[in-house]
């Protein structure tokens, strides 16, 4: 005999016009409990269910469910957002399945207007509309179970590619969290750096949710990807925080205050406002969070906009200080490599951040965590991934948690269908196995977009990978000797095995040795063979690199100087000093500006201005490995990184002598070169670098790169 409880006849009693609908629930549930809830402008009965064992067993559920029974005849988000406070209620806390909500209601096209919900809210509760007409007159015995199948089965769960807003979707990474708010209520600053797309921005809401529930400070959260933020001077960053924290906090703010800084109010305002803050928040203990997401944005050297190269030491100066007068303030800051923080100095002037944080990476899921998170889900949809398939994605992605979820969401839809009614699915290990290839091919481009970061910022380490990827272990062991700390990032990412040194990720190690491969095939179509040997290639995803006129040393020597090709001595070494010198470098970097910037062209280093060939042991490098890898540092750090795919290094013989043949392409952006705090532009005028001043590179900057 179906189990209705003496508390839900009770309510039956006092609402008896809800009986007729919720017995047809008793197919699958067991009716354990019924209540009403009364707000202000509307009430509403509630009702928790608990599934019967073929319910579970069908639909994963593990916990009882949450049912609303509204006398609304539209679906009213106001309704939803009580029925999450009711759910909260102690009593009720963590009694029903987080993911659910059933909802019985009085409308007749319920079912869409619960689908145009579920699209405005990806990341809520997924909702399994009745309407009360149907569950009174409609004799379909499989009414519930259809519409429970077709709503739980046809959605993909593992399809979350927007930071997670709400723990519904959390998993992994808890023992994280708890570090990360420990060290927030011991006053200690941090960064957390990781891979793009490993959950870093869904770590940080955590914490704020964390923060939040216990009530121990307030959160200010920055995104410094968005040009809002990284837009802002460093006065006007610093207004927008303190206005950031008043509106967390609550807190109305005194004049002048509560008014925008200025360069010159800045430093003397900003202490005083945060202070104020502090003093106002309610509390024992107030504190507050500045959280710094996506922070190479304003970050010296890997800066959005330009101004941050000035900007990154004052701002940072400001909230240090603030930090040494009072201590319950704390920052945090986010992003993909920890060097923001790690270098005593950036671009030339001492780092106000260096070990002002404690840094954490984030890591992989572990094969449990991909467990659970690939069971959980799995089981919701009506796929049962068991151990053996769960052990084989965490190996195969490396516990990516996105390339994981990615990959169930292939399976999902490789299994769909019109009618779910056949689900529960068992996905196996020898399922996986076999649909491997055509998985990997479909996600492959999300390889380069985990990538993309390390490519443009990073070209070092994104060199390691892919020598990794193609067993180039001599090559990989000079970069070890030559740059352990790439090496040790790396491996904090995850992406290279501590012990052995090999790629976790097969996905990432296949897209590397098809990028290697393109570029090979690239330059083998370049008709240079006998006139020089590449020895080696700063970046394997070079554009249009087909295009570029043959690397021929001789041929390009023979014609002398012209506006696409130009001599340098040497590139550190000032022939008359015998020592290496600063102007030398930034000349020959404002000759490879000036090709970026106008029609491309050959910078030969080694060969004076007369055409005499010199070599390049004046410039006293090891080997030509050391010599690219000092090139490829000024560059990055003067131009930007995300010029190298324009450009290809390699050595050449010349007269029983080595040169260096640095080729240009035409860039796709203006390439600036920085001079100490300054930025400057060049364009090449018939044989001779040119700068241009500011109105005059305005003009030409229009003209050159206006589509």
């Amino acid at each position: 005999m179906t189990r209705v409880h003496a508390l839900v006849l009770k309510h039956w009693d006092a609402y008896p016009d809800e009986r007729q609908a919720m017995e047809r629930f008793t197919d699958l549930f067991e009716l354990s409990f019924a209540d009403r809830a009364a707000f202000e402008r509307s009430e509403f009965s509630f009702y928790i269910v608990k599934p019967k064992r073929h319910a579970a067993e069908v639909f994963g559920f593990t916990r009882e469910l949450f049912l609303v029974y509204s006398p609304y005849s539209a679906l009213e988000p106001r309704t939803l957002q009580q029925a999450e406070q009711v759910i909260s209620r102690p009593r009720l806390q963590g009694r029903t399945e987080p993911l659910y909500l059933v909802l019985v209601a009085p409308i007749t096209d319920i079912q869409g207007q619960v689908t145009d919900y579920r699209h405005e809210a990806e990341q809520g509760r997924i909702i399994v509309g009745f309407s009360v007409d149907e569950l009174r007159h409609d004799k379909d015995p499989w009414l519930l179970r259809k519409r429970f199948a077709r709503t739980l089965f046809s959605r993909d769960l593992f399809d979350m590619k927007q930071p997670l807003v709400n723990d519904t979707y959390f998993f992994g990474r808890q023992a994280l969290a708890l570090d990360l708010l420990d060290r927030f209520k011991r006053g200690e600053n941090t960064g957390v750096f990781g891979l793009r797309k490993t959950g870093k921005t869904s770590l940080l809401f955590k914490l704020r949710r964390m923060i939040e529930t216990e009530a121990a400070g307030i959160v200010v959260y920055l995104d410094a990807q968005s040009p809002s933020i990284h837009h802002l001077r460093w006065w006007e960053l610093l207004s927008h925080i303190k206005d950031e924290a008043a509106q967390a906090a609550g807190v109305k703010l005194d004049h002048p205050f509560d008014k925008g800084f200025t360069e010159r109010t800045a430093t003397n305002r900003t202490r005083q406002a945060i202070i104020q803050i502090l003093q106002r928040i309610k509390g024992r203990d107030p504190r507050v969070l500045i959280i710094i997401d996506e922070s190479e944005h304003i970050s010296a050297g890997f800066h959005a906009a330009s101004h941050w190269e000035a900007d990154f030491s004052p701002f940072w100066k400001m909230l240090r200080a603030i930090q040494t007068e009072e201590r319950r303030v704390t920052f945090l800051i986010a992003g993909v490599n920890s060097q923001v923080s790690e270098r005593p100095s950036i671009a030339n002037q001492d780092n106000p951040l260096f070990s002002l944080v404690g840094t954490r990476y984030l890591p992989m899921f572990t094969a449990h965590e991909t467990q659970d998170m690939v069971k959980t889900l799995g089981a919701r949809m009506g796929l049962l991934f068991d151990r053996a398939s769960s052990q084989y994605l965490a190996a195969h992605y490396g516990g990516h948690p996105m390339l994981v979820r990615l990959a169930c969401s292939w399976e999902h839809q490789l299994r769909s269908s019109s009618d779910y009614a056949e689900r529960p699915i068992t996905v196996s290990e020898s399922d996986l196995q076999e649909t491997q290839q055509d998985r990997d091919g479909a996600l492959v481009h999300y390889a380069r977009h985990v990538l993309e970061v390390l490519r443009v910022w990073y070209p070092q380490e994104y060199e390691i990978l892919s020598l990794l990827a193609v067993g180039d272990t001599d090559e990989f062991e000079a970069y070890a000797r030559e740059l352990p700390e790439s090496i040790q990032h790396l491996k904090a990412y995850g992406l290279v095995d501590a012990a052995t040194g090999h790629l976790t990720i097969e996905l990432i190690q296949a897209y590397l040795r098809s990028e290697v491969e393109r570029a090979k095939r690239s330059r083998d179509r370049m008709p240079s063979a006998g006139e020089g040997r590449v020895v080696h290639h700063t970046n394997s995803d070079i554009e249009n690199v087909v295009t570029a006129k043959p690397v021929v040393a001789r041929g390009l020597a023979s014609r002398g100087e012209s506006a696409v090709v130009e001599f340098k001595s040497t590139l550190r070494t000032n022939l008359h000093t015998g020592k290496a010198d600063p102007k030398i470098e930034q000349s020959a970097l404002k000759t490879i500006a000036a090709f970026l910037n106008s029609e491309g062209g050959t910078l030969l280093v080694g060969i004076d201005d007369k055409g005499a060939v010199l070599g390049l042991n004046a410039d006293g490098f090891a080997d030509e490995d050391k010599m690219t890898l000092h090139l490829v540092s000024l560059i990055k750090d003067r131009m930007g990184a995300e010029n190298a795919p324009y450009i290809r290094i390699a050595f050449e013989d010349l007269d029983a002598k080595r040169v260096l043949v640095v080729s240009c392409l035409p860039a796709r952006q203006p390439v600036y070169v920085k001079d100490g705090q300054t930025e400057l532009f060049f364009v090449r005028l018939l044989a001779a670098t040119v700068e241009l001043g500011v109105r005059q590179a305005g003009d030409y900057i229009r003209q050159r790169f206006t589509d």
